[in-house]
């Protein structure tokens, strides 16, 4: 094997991604942080990740990469949320050694 060339690993490192809660209500969280993407967690327990995340009225709107359509969820039925960070060290720490092809 050989050691990966300096190009991919730099596509590795922006692929990392992890999840951070959030102790402040959602409404709050984005309108001050103006998140890319964010992991809701309605009260029913299922996860769902959403881009270009919004406050109309009551609800939240966001991009549904999964199903490729915009969605919508009550503000009175969202526990939590999580925003997304890339974490480059996290990448970087899934092999010791160093990354190979």
């Amino acid at each position: 094997m050989r050691a990966a060339s300096p190009i991919v690993l730099v596509c590795f490192l922006g692929g990392c991604i992890t999840w951070h809660a959030q102790s402040a209500p959602p409404g709050d969280v984005i309108a001050d942080q103006r998140p890319a993407r964010i992991l809701v967690t309605p009260d029913t327990g299922a996860s769902t990740k959403l881009e270009r995340p919004t406050i109309r009225g009551d609800s939240l709107i966001g991009w549904d990469p999964r199903t490729r359509r915009y969605v919508g969820l009550p503000m009175s039925q969202v526990k939590t949320i999580g925003v997304a960070r890339h974490d480059p060290v996290g990448t970087m720490s899934l092999d010791p050694d160093g990354l190979h092809l």
